[in-house]
């Protein structure tokens, strides 16, 4: 069975598969919070910021997904983050590159990228947060067009977003 998807945008072909994922960062306030307050499938307010990088040997993409929860919405700091790293190996990347050297990558390849981002974010919470209060938590749907980049992908050294070594298989 391949690893890689096949995505076909304007006659070019383009093929990814993940090349790594790292925990950038994971902390939960046990401290802070009344576990018996968490309410099962209770919407909580999330916060997702999203950082791109494109390596400069154009062989791939990172993807910071930065995860946050509060309690309330006006709380000051959060109950809840998670920060992962998603690095995608792109086959024909370099034919993205534009004027200025930047990556203008379609639209739907975008949006695949950071929603497959997410999803790994997600499992990885659920498995941190599995014997804890923060079990019963759901996190969000966040609407993926909100969070593509409006603008072209910078060529620069990956491990700015990327510096942990990828996990082992």
């Amino acid at each position: 069975m391949k690893n890689t998807e096949q995505i076909v945008i304007e006659k070019r072909d383009i093929g990814f598969r993940i090349g790594g994922i790292n925990v950038g960062a994971y902390s939960c306030d046990l401290d802070s919070v009344n576990f018996d307050d968490l309410v099962e499938r209770q919407a909580y307010p999330f916060n997702v910021q999203m950082l791109f990088a494109v390596t400069q040997d154009l062989l791939g993409i990172a993807i910071r997904t930065d995860v946050t929860m509060k309690l309330k919405q006006e709380d000051e700091f959060p109950v809840l983050r998670i920060a992962t790293d998603t690095v995608f190996q792109l086959k024909n990347l370099e034919d993205y590159v534009i004027e200025g050297g930047k990556v203008s990558m379609p639209e739907s390849i975008m949006s695949t990228l950071i929603s497959i981002s997410i999803s790994t974010t997600r499992g990885i919470l659920f498995a941190k947060n599995v014997g804890t209060p923060f079990q019963k938590v759901l996190m969000p749907l966040f609407n993926i067009a909100e969070l593509i980049p409006q603008n072209p992908l910078a060529i620069t050294d990956a491990s700015l977003i990327n510096p942990l070594p990828p996990t082992a298989p």
